[in-house]
């Protein structure tokens, strides 16, 4: 195969990519504004299913749980793209509160 048969190719999946998002992003409008009008409502009824998960669960489940989550963060922590993640984690989260902060 040569490069511009190559070029080609990725051009092509590219497109249809883009095509995929496009064509993604409409049919789910509806749920994106849906979710948006019942935020409150959404952020309620889901704590106080994990609160009903939570009180109904063993607490030594939950301590292997939250034992095997700090495991795996320390570990992430260690390796070298560790510190990306978390950067790229804290930043989405201190924009996101910048953001709520401003409106």
């Amino acid at each position: 195969m040569s490069a511009r048969q190559l070029r080609r190719d990725v051009l092509a999946a590219h497109t249809r990519l883009v095509r995929v998002r496009v064509q993604c992003r409409e049919e789910t409008a509806w749920l994106e504004s849906h979710i948006a009008r019942h935020r409150e409502a959404i952020t309620v009824g889901s704590g106080f299913a994990l609160g009903v998960l939570a009180s109904s669960l063993p607490l030594k489940r939950w301590l292997g749980a939250s034992v095997t989550m700090v495991s795996a963060a320390f570990s992430l922590a260690r390796t070298p793209i560790g510190p990306i993640v978390f950067g790229g984690l804290f930043a989405r989260h201190g924009a996101a509160d910048i953001d709520a902060a401003g409106d």
